[in-house]
């Protein structure tokens, strides 16, 4: 038996470049890992652009405010020592220590997390929601985008058992080799 027959096939996600399907590797799982250096300061970067990216809505709405609270017209910029930047650094401290990669937050929409684990966890989740508000009589409908995100996380913040049940199912429909399969 060749040694390939016992080393676990790598986990792999299609992407799209320029219209062409590539499988890209996905080496890593959670859990206690030592990065090298490129992968340390890659995800570093990725941190910072993604808490830069993702504050930034509030930012724009302390400015929007500041210019409605203060009748400044849109057109004229409001020099960022006229906010109160230790609120926004107050603000951004929270939302640096509370973000967590792959969980989408920002916008206040029902966007899914990109990870596969994150996606299931959200669409279990968002089950879950929708039969707790049927069951109390409210249409879907009724329930904003916003409401329903934050129904969703509280759920997903107040039951760390479905973050593990959508771990098992991605696992679990991951194991089957497409070989397996009688096509």
């Amino acid at each position: 038996m060749s040694d390939a027959a016992t080393v676990p096939a790598e986990q792999t996600t299609q992407i799209t470049v320029q219209g062409l399907t590539f499988d890209a590797p996905q080496p890593y799982k959670s859990g206690p890992v030592t990065l090298t250096e490129g992968e340390a300061s890659a995800l570093n970067q990725t941190l910072a652009e993604n808490l830069r990216n993702n504050f930034a809505p509030q930012v724009k709405k302390a400015i929007e405010e500041y210019k409605k609270a203060n009748s400044v017209a849109e057109d004229v910029e409001v020099g960022v020592d006229q906010l109160d930047h230790e609120a926004l650094i107050e603000a951004f401290d929270k939302y640096a220590d509370e973000y967590e990669f792959g969980i989408r937050r920002a916008g206040g929409g029902t966007r899914t997390p990109a990870d596969p684990i994150g996606r299931e966890a959200h669409r279990i989740a968002s089950t879950k929601v929708r039969e707790a508000l049927k069951k109390k009589g409210l249409k879907l409908d009724s329930v904003s985008k916003e409401k329903m995100a934050e129904f969703i996380q509280a759920v997903l913040a107040k039951y760390p058992e479905i973050r593990e049940e959508a771990k098992r199912r991605v696992e679990s429909v991951q194991s089957v080799a497409f070989e397996d399969l009688a096509v």
